[in-house]
């Protein structure tokens, strides 16, 4: 069961965060200039690719963290939930963007 919602994660997680890494360089990158919009899209489809996937392993600790708590298994949940929550604190996507 664990393992089948992992794979779940896994395939559509990482798709999903660059399609989120996409829509949101392009909101940021709106009325630039020609050149100087693609080179910023480019720049920002990269920043936004990195943040969202530290996001994402830091949801994915949750989770797991999550499930190993249930199952008893106190210090892996501890480390787990730990390490997942500073990963999503750090590398949340739309901390530290200017409007």
């Amino acid at each position: 069961m664990l393992e089948s919602l992992f794979y779940f994660v896994f395939i559509y997680g990482i798709p999903a965060l660059l399609l989120w890494s996409v829509i949101l360089a392009a909101y940021q990158s709106r009325g630039r200039g020609k050149l100087r919009g693609i080179a910023e899209f480019v720049v920002a489809v990269w920043f936004y690719a990195r943040l969202s996937f530290g996001t994402w392993v830091g949801l994915v600790s949750l989770l797991f963290g999550t499930a190993a708590l249930v199952e008893g298994a106190f210090w892996g949940a501890l480390f787990l939930l730990l390490f997942g929550g500073v990963m999503v604190v750090w590398f949340f996507p739309r901390r530290g963007v200017e409007e």
